[in-house]
């Protein structure tokens, strides 16, 4: 089974938290609010995505050809 680095990160974030999907959180009522739990967010999934070892040749650079 091929899977692409964000397939990989997603099935890495759902086994790590126990979860078998990641549920969505309502959004927060006030815009500060919102952003603070965005970043929460982000600090959470950095964290666990910094215990995985990526090589750079896991997924190939983009070619955009005109």
């Amino acid at each position: 089974m091929k899977l692409s680095r964000r397939e990989m990160a997603c099935v890495a974030l759902a086994a790590l938290s126990g979860r078998a999907q990641v549920p969505s959180t309502p959004a927060p009522l006030t815009p500060e609010a919102e952003l603070e739990a965005a970043k929460a967010q982000l600090q959470q999934t950095i964290q666990v995505l910094s215990r995985f070892d990526l090589p750079m040749a896991t997924e190939p650079a983009f070619e955009f050809q005109a």
